[in-house]
């Protein structure tokens, strides 16, 4: 009987808990604890319904087989939270995000001729970054800003709000990061 009672209460207690947590989650550490939390309020009801199937029928092998059921839900939610924190850790891309789809759409911002040495990982949950080497025609600095703030807003509606942009001159003969537009030719630094 007394189980019972305090079994009633920790549910209540781990429902309201995980209602004000809410379910759906940006951070990690709060979906976490709601899993958790989630996690005792199902303990909770199986040690509820174990103890009423025990003071009914007397049967105390539910008692482990509810246990097991439990056990293997925790596990279940645990193990989806490990893959995502394993994902940001190892920096490995966002798995909504298509690459391809996204160079092909920075490709087609007006003044981009290529795009090319691109990177893209998680340095949290729900924050993708993002980083490029973007060759434009040569102009000068504040035509290729906007260029870039352009392939920023295509990021951004991607959900990518860290960026790191290396604009390239194309008349360049090689890789370097910047061109000095001189009145008679170009120099390359």
């Amino acid at each position: 009987g007394i189980m019972l009672i305090i079994a009633i209460i920790g549910m209540i207690g781990n429902l309201i808990t995980a209602w004000i947590l809410g379910h759906k989650h940006e951070s990690l550490n709060i979906k976490s604890a709601w899993l958790h939390v989630f996690g005792d309020a199902i303990a909770s009801v199986g040690v509820i319904l174990g103890g009423i199937i025990i003071k009914i029928t007397g049967w105390y092998i539910i008692d482990p087989i509810i246990s097991i059921i439990v056990g293997i839900i925790i596990i279940i939610g645990g193990f989806k939270v490990t893959k995502q924190a394993l994902s940001i850790f190892l920096e490995l891309s966002p798995l909504n995000i298509d690459l391809e789809k996204l160079k092909a759409q920075i490709e087609k911002t007006e003044g981009v001729i290529d795009v090319h040495d691109i990177h893209l990982w998680s340095i949290g949950h729900g924050i993708p970054s993002f980083s490029a080497h973007i060759k434009i025609d040569d102009q000068y600095v504040t035509s290729s800003d906007k260029i870039r703030k352009e392939i920023e807003h295509v990021l951004f509606h991607q959900g990518i709000k860290h960026t790191v942009l290396q604009i390239e001159c194309d008349h360049c003969n090689r890789a370097d990061l910047f061109c000095e537009i001189n009145s008679k030719n170009i120099h390359c630094h």
